[in-house]
């Protein structure tokens, strides 16, 4: 079911969200690690002195050649970009240093929901580009498409509107649409299990965590840990992806994410619903169904 034991992994976003969770795993795994980042103090504070340190810019092929050197295995995503023009580039230098190291293996995600059934729209269309040039690149490679991220949730004024008022406005999708979910947690799981497992190179894979849910069966488990009542209120994805763009001051982005959710409300009643795939779930460790991931979660502390 799988190739040989890993060896030394390059982990980029070591200190992110994404990258954190397969950094940690694979530590405690006794797999050496080189995280790539451009805040050493962070990546210090999080791993003390377990993971050897790598500082790369996307756009700095040399740094990114010497960052490759030595591994046999890679875990990468694209962050969120605040020059959307920069991507490509990024990505063919990220791809062509790893070319150059003679990986054995290549993981990616697309930080998002893109499943062949998804309308075809500028973000999803980025998405699938991204996707198809890592396929594309002669490396052993590995794609995941994850659907959203469980940890949204946790954005503090989420909770606070949560928490205060008793309503829950995201995802901006139609209340009676039944959504997978993804906890980076299990996201980690699963790139560590598709660094080694077998008959999956090349392949675009769909992953979420278990049990999926209606924005109202998510409000009344939310219910359960805020103490309150929840009632699921969605806002709209123009008005959510005009908020993020503000947020990271790049409203471009913010228009991209609004086709997304507008995208996915365009899919058949079943189509954000996600199947686990066998090979991946057969290796990684067991996966936490969203009721059980917002029972671990300490919302008070979020907005305190």
């Amino acid at each position: 079911m799988s190739r040989t034991r890993l060896s030394k992994v390059l982990v980029f976003g070591a200190t992110g969200a994404q990258g954190g969770p397969v950094v940690r795993q694979l530590l405690a795994r006794g797999v050496e690690v080189r995280a790539v980042t451009r805040d050493p103090r962070k990546l210090d504070s999080l791993f003390g002195g377990g993971v050897e340190r790598a500082t790369a810019d996307l756009g700095d092929l040399a740094a990114l050649r010497t960052a490759f050197r030595g591994v046999d295995t890679a875990f990468f995503h694209l962050p969120i970009p605040r020059d959307l023009v920069a991507v490509p580039v990024h990505l063919a230098n990220v791809l062509e240093a790893a070319g150059q190291a003679e990986l054995s293996r290549l993981v990616f995600t697309t930080s998002g929901i893109s499943t062949e059934q998804m309308p075809s729209n500028g973000f999803v269309q980025a998405s699938r580009a991204a996707a198809a040039a890592v396929l594309a690149s002669g490396i052993p490679a590995v794609v995941l498409r994850p659907t959203i991220y469980l940890e949204n949730l946790l954005a503090p004024h989420l909770v606070a509107e949560m928490s205060e008022s008793g309503v829950l406005r995201y995802p901006p999708v139609n209340p009676k649409r039944r959504l997978s979910w993804t906890a980076l947690e299990d996201q980690a799981a699963l790139a560590i299990a598709a660094m080694t497992a077998d008959g999956i190179v090349g392949r675009a894979i769909d992953i979420a965590s278990p049990e999926a849910l209606t924005g109202n069966e998510l409000a009344a488990r939310l219910s359960v840990y805020l103490g309150r009542e929840v009632r699921f209120a969605p806002q709209t994805p123009l008005r959510f992806g005009e908020e993020f763009g503000r947020a990271y001051d790049n409203l471009a982005l913010g228009r991209g994410i609004a086709e997304l959710y507008e995208a996915i409300d365009q899919l058949p009643p079943d189509g954000a619903v996600i199947a686990p795939d066998p090979i991946l779930t057969a290796l990684a460790s067991e996966l936490t169904p969203v009721s059980q991931w917002i029972a671990k979660q300490r919302w008070v502390s979020v907005v305190a």
